[in-house]
């Protein structure tokens, strides 16, 4: 990750009527980075990304893309920006190739040489000749990844770019994703619903809730700042360990199956637990503790609400 910012973000405000529907948000996005932009449903992430892109006037604050404002600097600070916003479109009678080309022709991007390396980067240099009206959702994806990368942007902006993807789709745009931030050094803002697609996709990610950035942390940082994981214990007799544990946990609901108990406690009280089975005599044959997930603490963050 790059020192200096790509983005930064300087209390962002829109207000709507009396309501502030994104109301004053801060936060820094770096070179080298997936940043994942999370919120129920209404947070405001898509007015964000709108103001974000100049195609909605800020009534409060500004962005600062590569060093020039998007409120006084427009021009500038677009030609630093590539983005998809909902589905890329494109001409259907029109090859892959073609479409680049006049994309390229209309911004002044001459080189055949840079349309060549971004279909390299996307995947698409063997089906680039078809007709884009046969290209399946996840072709066009690419196809709109690439054209957004033509112009070399140091921050690439998607809503949603895993929208009606396949899994091995998704696990493509993924890794497309990884390679920008990493090898090119590219900053990268990702709207999703897929909490757990951005699990493994992001460096950071924020949470945004009633128009207000809640939290940005490290997505490894967050999702193991949850207090309580899933313990999972292979043991024999189990009607014994039962018994134990119920001294541990007399208010919590333990899962059976077979000889193995699911429950939940917090990590610190493993090694006790572990211990005193043995001494009474328990044979443990597994032992094993899950760690939570973004999904887990995104609810917990934001009171159960759901992401959209």
């Amino acid at each position: 990750m790059n020192e200096n910012p790509i983005v930064k973000i300087e209390g962002l405000t829109k207000t709507l009527g009396r309501k502030n529907v994104v109301d004053d948000i801060t936060v820094d996005i770096y070179g080298g980075e997936v940043f994942g932009f999370l919120g129920p449903n209404g947070a405001g992430k898509t007015t964000t990304i709108r103001m974000m892109l100049g195609l909605m006037k800020a009534s409060k604050g500004d962005v600062q893309i590569n060093g020039f404002s998007v409120k006084k600097q427009f021009v500038q600070a677009m030609e630093h920006v590539g983005g998809i916003v909902e589905n890329p479109e494109m001409y259907g009678y029109m090859s892959g190739y073609q479409n680049l080309v006049h994309y390229a022709r209309m911004n002044g991007i001459t080189t055949k040489g840079r349309i060549d390396q971004v279909l390299d980067v996307v995947g698409m240099r063997e089906s680039s000749g078809q007709k884009v009206r046969r290209y399946s959702l996840g072709m066009r994806q690419r196809l709109g990844l690439a054209q957004a990368l033509l112009h070399k942007p140091k921050l690439l902006i998607l809503d949603e770019p895993t929208n009606g993807l396949d899994p091995a789709g998704i696990r493509e745009m993924r890794r497309h994703l990884r390679y920008l931030a990493e090898e090119e050094g590219m900053a990268v803002f990702v709207s999703s619903h897929l909490l757990s697609e951005m699990e493994l996709m992001c460096d950071r990610i924020g949470i945004i809730q009633t128009g207000k950035l809640i939290d940005v942390q490290n997505v490894h940082d967050f999702v193991g700042g949850i207090e309580e994981k899933t313990l999972h214990l292979t043991v024999d007799p189990i009607r014994e360990a039962q018994k134990i544990l119920k001294v541990h946990f007399p208010k919590q609901t333990m899962i059976t199956k077979g000889k193995t108990i699911q429950l939940q406690t917090a990590p610190d009280k493993v090694p006790e637990l572990i211990t005193e089975l043995a001494g009474a005599g328990i044979n443990i044959y597994e032992a094993s503790l899950n760690g939570g997930t973004l999904e887990d603490k995104f609810l917990k963050v934001t009171g159960g609400e759901g992401v959209v």
